[in-house]
């Protein structure tokens, strides 16, 4: 149900000529821009080849059979799946051992919630990907204390935020690893002070319009955070732990995992 919010807006950015998605529920940005490259290179392949002959052409394909631009994206979003799980293992690798990293990376592939979210257009592989990049750099930044791995670590995170706000929670390890460092704390302030800076342009590159749109921004944030929602009202905060615990959780980890990943 989710898939045409994200398809409808990435079509109206290239109808429209309008890099303003209008829409900033998740906020999806990324998303949307990177569905609406896909759409536009497909257009572009198409009229090479003269199968458009204008984007009126791609316009009515879309309206009489949608399923080039629903198909190619969630070919998307398998890429990014693919690369989700070869980080996974790379970071297994780095952190453990081979072993671990190979394991890791199976057990990923193998999750029920991961391959069902992989096979439809959404923003979770997305920011679970961009995530990872930025541990990726904060692992760097660890071992080797280089700017660049700051900045860049600072950069995925904004990105992250740019394409599903609950990311923004990764934010906690930025400041978890520059606070470990054995520097004074000027020079921690200093870094915190760089790294926050990037987090803020790397959500901006991903949403520039989530800045310079901020009062419909907002008022799609109020209307997602909404404590009613057909067929998903909540129940308060102690009841729908329990329910997560009992079904999807359960559904996609079985008790078995969830205990070992306790």
């Amino acid at each position: 149900p989710d898939e045409p919010t994200f398809v409808t807006a990435a079509g109206a950015v290239l109808a429209n000529r309008d890099l303003n998605p209008h829409w900033f529920g998740h906020p999806g940005s990324t998303t949307i821009y990177l569905l609406s490259a896909v759409y536009a290179l497909i257009f572009v392949i198409g009229y090479l080849l003269g199968i458009f002959k204008s984007p009126e052409d791609f316009r009515l394909l879309y309206h009489d059979d949608a399923t080039l631009t629903y198909l190619s994206g969630r070919l998307l979003m398998v890429i990014f799946s693919v690369a989700v799980v070869f980080l996974i293992s790379q970071i297994g690798k780095r952190l453990f051992n081979p072993k671990v990293g190979l394991m890791a990376g199976l057990i990923t592939a193998l999750s029920p919630l991961y391959v069902n979210f992989s096979k439809f257009i959404r923003t979770d592989i997305i920011v679970t990907y961009f995530i990872l990049l930025s541990l990726w750099f904060c692992i760097n930044y660890h071992d080797r204390q280089r700017w660049r791995d700051l900045i860049l670590a600072g950069v995925f995170i904004g990105l992250a935020v740019a394409t599903k706000y609950p990311a923004v929670i990764f934010s906690v390890i930025l400041l978890l690893v520059v606070i470990d460092e054995k520097k004074n704390f000027q020079q921690k302030f200093l870094r915190l002070i760089a790294s926050a800076s990037a987090s803020l342009a790397g959500a901006f590159i991903g949403s520039p319009f989530l800045f310079l749109d901020f009062k419909n921004a907002l008022k799609d944030v109020l209307f997602e955070a909404r404590t009613e929602h057909l067929s998903h009202t909540g129940a308060g905060f102690f009841e729908n732990f329990i329910w997560y615990l009992q079904d999807p959780l359960t559904q996609a980890f079985t008790l078995g995992g969830l205990f070992l990943a306790l």
